[in-house]
């Protein structure tokens, strides 16, 4: 994936990774064992993480900020609206779906249980 402050290469590896103009701009939001994942901006109003087992790269996850993302104005309508905003970018990035690769998918979500959105 490419963005205005860098790329990310589904056959990075952790060490590539945090090398690259993304990966120095990143922090560290979880890890537990070989799990960790680490926190970005890759570009203004784009939120992402990256997920690596055992320094190997296993997903990408995007998030569009919306105007009104606070805690106060979260809700499964603004969740929705995220998706559709999610499904028009990617349309605009990759085509029609689906979005099959040699290294994986890209796939937009809204999961009802946790009432979020990302690609």
């Amino acid at each position: 994936m490419r963005f205005s402050g860098g790329s990310i290469d589904p056959r990075m590896d952790k060490a590539a990774f945090m090398a690259s103009p993304l990966g120095l701009r990143s922090e560290k939001s979880s890890g537990h064992g070989p799990f960790e994942t680490y926190r970005f901006l890759p570009e203004p109003g784009i939120i992402a993480t990256v997920d690596f087992t055992n320094d190997c790269l296993q997903n990408i996850s995007i998030l569009i900020v919306m105007p009104d993302d606070t805690i106060e104005n979260w809700s499964t309508e603004n969740e929705l609206e995220r998706k559709r905003r999610h499904d028009a970018w990617l349309h605009t990035e990759l085509g029609e779906p689906p979005w099959h690769y040699n290294w994986g998918e890209v796939v937009s979500e809204f999961y009802h249980q946790l009432c979020g959105s990302e690609i």
